[in-house]
């Protein structure tokens, strides 16, 4: 039972106007809370002079912008013009494009959004997606590497860390996790199916199952601070399956996964901070 009915039943309350009961009529009023506020559209954000927002959250791409969002997916406002551009996706940062194709990044220090400009790649064929002291993390297509900066004049050390998954497909980012030497690295696999993986200990795991041939469709956000990550089970559509319950989750490395937010089908998220 409820806790909540189960309270009420126990001081004595009793059904109210046929049958619904007066937690029944809460739950009425919440839906209907939820509903006036979904239909109230977010306000069109300044971009040059954005309000406080919070360390992290989600983003939306809908059909006037990107819309911002608290981790429980209440809209904060909305980037009117641009979409995401998960394809450049880095650490942490939130990049969007605009119609002519150039990016910008959400920059919460200064409040505002400021256009950025892809920097040349020193190695070849890799694009750099996460950076800590005198370590830089590379995904290359069929691989991710490692980059070791030690001591001037000494040539930088690359090291593969994670292979390729699949025959078909390759790696589109990574981000380390907050401590140790574990991370996410997005898989793009045949029919561009995302499949995120932890990579730890030069172990791959898919998430949501034991391998990659069962798992479902997922994207990899970004962590939460004490370690969860925070991965998107998107409802399931062309050659991808799909997770029981799509949504946003918070996963731990073991344990079971908390839902942060349930999402639609044919919508697509991004998340900053993480």
């Amino acid at each position: 039972m409820n806790p909540f009915a189960h309270a009420f039943h126990r001081e004595g309350w009793t059904p109210l106007y046929q049958g619904i009961t007066i937690v029944d009529m809460m739950g009425m009023f919440g839906v209907l809370a939820a509903a006036a506020a979904l239909s109230v559209a977010p306000p069109t954000l300044d971009r040059q002079r954005l309000p406080q927002l919070p360390a992290r959250g989600f983003a939306l791409d809908t059909r006037a912008g990107v819309q911002l969002q608290t981790m429980r997916g209440r809209p904060l406002g909305l980037l009117a013009g641009l979409d995401l551009a998960a394809d450049r996706a880095t650490s942490h940062s939130l990049l969007m494009r605009d119609r002519q194709g150039r990016l910008y990044a959400l920059d919460l220090d200064s409040r505002r959004v400021r256009r950025v400009f892809e920097q040349p790649q020193r190695f070849r064929g890799c694009r750099l997606t996460d950076a800590r002291v005198r370590l830089a993390l590379l995904v290359c297509g069929h691989t991710v590497k490692t980059v070791t900066y030690r001591a001037a004049r000494t040539k930088p050390r690359l090291r593969v860390v994670a292979k390729a998954p699949g025959r078909v497909g390759h790696w589109v980012w990574a981000v380390f996790a907050p401590r140790g030497n574990a991370f996410l690295a997005q898989w793009s696999a045949e029919c561009e199916v995302p499949v995120a993986f932890l990579v730890a200990h030069a172990a791959l795991r898919p998430y949501g199952a034991r391998t990659i041939r069962d798992a479902p469709a997922s994207v990899a956000l970004g962590w939460l601070p004490h370690g969860e990550a925070v991965i998107w089970f998107p409802a399931g559509g062309g050659c991808g399956s799909s997770f029981r319950i799509p949504g946003i989750y918070a996963v731990p490395r073991t344990g079971k996964a908390r839902l942060l937010l349930r999402t639609r089908r044919g919508s697509s998220y991004w998340m900053w901070g993480g």
